[in-house]
């Protein structure tokens, strides 16, 4: 309806551990800002992910914001069903 904004990001980071990665993730899941965690990739150089000391991990999230007249005057394009204005 016109009314939402989605933001498409990547995110790739390491941490020294599998909890850390996780809590990380639990930590952008569960921010003030609305988004969805998707195509989550945990890998480890040596050993498991449980017991490694080393996990890359590679996500995208999309996060979701109300449009208000602020954000149009900041120079966000606004849709139609005739395309962009």
């Amino acid at each position: 309806d016109g009314t939402v904004i989605r933001r498409n990001i990547n995110i790739t980071f390491r941490t020294g551990d599998y909890n850390t990665a996780k809590q990380v993730l639990e930590s952008l899941k569960n921010c003030e800002y609305k988004c969805l965690l998707r195509d989550i990739n945990l890998s480890a150089d040596k050993g498991g992910l449980l017991t490694s000391n080393q996990v890359d991990v590679n996500l995208q999230v999309t996060f979701y914001e109300a449009v208000t007249d602020e954000a149009e005057s900041a120079g966000l394009q606004s849709y139609t069903d005739e395309g962009i204005n």
